[in-house]
């Protein structure tokens, strides 16, 4: 894989060229693929009547080097059948079906109670050097509030291996240090506290690095979801390392 600054530099020209083009002009991808749909319901879903909704959307590589669309295809479905641990795409689907209508039969009283589900894929990057993809899970399936879990997948389009943190950095300690005083600086977090004491949870009081990260021209985005780092009423939290910040330690 060519140097990861190269990498993005040349994304960024990209896109300082093609704005200046045709906005209509069909944009290349470097792996094919197919977008696929599920959608299915139960009850009316007006406005009273109760109503439960999956919709799952989601990529299948094709036409490619063959390892490469079924470990990317293989990664998918795993992902997207962890909901129910399910082996199937259309197991997923029926199975929040069936538990959504046991509830209603179980529960009358709360017959005006909704149910709704979205599993999707997004790509955000699809060229000879980056495959990166936005995996969003988001719903309500009863309980006090619903949920939200979003995850940023990088892979080697060349060889379908998904890419860890350490794959891209060479010097984790000299990002970590610079990641930390991002990430305080954005949350008003003060460094001479321990981070309990202002209601985060990092293993051992340590501020740390995730793998849940984007690559782009603006540098790295970090993004941790509900409870990975707070309570779930402190929500989600995400900051980006500037590129200039970046300089030597990407590979």
């Amino acid at each position: 894989m060519k140097r990861l600054t190269v990498i993005i530099l040349a994304f960024f020209t990209l896109q300082l060229v093609s704005g200046c083009e045709d906005e209509n002009k069909e944009i290349t991808n470097f792996l094919n693929f197919d977008y696929k749909t599920v959608n299915k319901k139960v009850g009316d879903c007006d406005d009273i009547a109760a109503c439960g909704k999956i919709f799952i959307s989601y990529p299948v590589f094709i036409n490619n080097i063959e390892t490469v669309d079924s470990k990317l295809n293989y990664d998918i479905i795993k992902n997207i059948t962890s909901f129910y641990a399910t082996k199937t795409i259309k197991e997923t689907s029926e199975k929040f079906i069936i538990d959504y209508s046991e509830f209603i039969n179980e529960f009358p009283e709360v017959a005006s109670n909704k149910w709704e589900v979205e599993i999707t894929y997004k790509i955000l990057e699809n060229n000879e050097d980056l495959l990166s993809l936005l995996f969003t899970m988001k719903g309500y399936t009863g309980g006090a509030h619903g949920f939200l879990n979003q995850t940023y997948i990088n892979y080697n389009p060349e060889t379908g291996k998904k890419l860890s943190l350490k794959d891209v950095v060479n010097n984790m300690d000299k990002l970590t240090a610079i990641s930390k005083d991002i990430f305080f600086d954005k949350y008003d977090i003060d460094p001479n506290e321990s981070l309990v004491s202002q209601d985060y949870n990092f293993e051992d009081d340590i501020f740390s690095l995730n793998n849940n990260f984007k690559l782009n021209s603006e540098g790295i985005t970090f993004h941790y979801n509900h409870y990975e780092i707070a309570s779930y009423a402190q929500g989600d939290f995400d900051f980006t390392i500037p590129m200039d910040k970046l300089e030597g330690m990407l590979k």
